[in-house]
């Protein structure tokens, strides 16, 4: 189609310059194949020139397109990604704070029961030894053993507190470090090939790589400023 509308062009186009030479005194030869080809050739080619540029525009507007729309979501991301690093952070820190507390509430637990059990017999070795009466001792073992069950219990509870408060923050730290892991995950880059890093591409260069491949079609935009 677009052939026969160069060759009817070519073809007004010669006929109208014999024509023209026509109404001259000095009498001019009709054209000749070679003329049409000529011509021809200089039609398809502003054609072939013009649709390229067509070509050119539409796709610099969708690269100028994507990469609107992509920085626009990345910037949006880089504030998210720095909300759920700082959040991780936190909740690592968290896990930290409760394990030292949870270990020191369970060793003061462990040693007081200890203790207890030690001032118990001892209790009961001096009344076998008649050093205390059996009612002073069964006052002091009373009085005793009232402390350690106080004691005891604040220490159960702290130790289930802080269990809980650790297991929270494993688990809102492990879902936060799979989310930060998505948020990191970078479309664009390809498999990491092995030997020395060059220098990280950026964003304008990624889309212009991506959408060079999926048109098929390399071309030079203003892109390449961005860089």
């Amino acid at each position: 189609m677009r052939k026969s509308s160069a060759l009817l062009i070519a073809l007004a186009l010669a006929g109208s310059a014999w024509a023209q030479d026509g109404d001259t005194p000095k009498k001019q030869d009709p054209p000749t194949f070679e003329d049409l080809k000529k011509n021809l050739g200089e039609v398809e080619e502003k054609q072939s020139r013009d649709e390229n540029e067509k070509r050119d525009a539409h796709i610099q507007k969708n690269q100028e397109d994507t990469l609107k729309i992509y920085s626009d979501t990345l910037n949006k991301k880089n504030g998210e990604l720095q909300n759920v690093s700082r959040r991780l952070e936190i909740n690592k820190a968290l896990q930290v704070k409760y394990t030292r507390l949870l270990d020191g509430a369970r060793n003061e637990l462990a040693l007081m029961k200890s203790q207890y059990i030690n001032r118990t017999v001892a209790l009961k070795k001096s009344v076998d030894d008649g050093k205390i009466s059996k009612e002073a001792y069964e006052k002091l073992l009373e009085e005793d053993t009232k402390r350690f069950r106080n004691r005891e219990k604040e220490l159960v509870d702290d130790i289930a507190f802080y269990e809980e408060e650790l297991r929270t923050a494993a688990a809102m730290a492990k879902d936060l470090a799979v989310k930060k892991e998505l948020m990191e995950f970078d479309p664009f880059a390809g498999e990491k090939p092995d030997g020395p890093k060059g220098p990280r591409p950026g964003i304008a260069e990624k889309i212009k790589k991506t959408m060079a491949e999926m048109s098929g079609y390399r071309s030079k935009s203003v892109i390449d400023t961005l860089r």
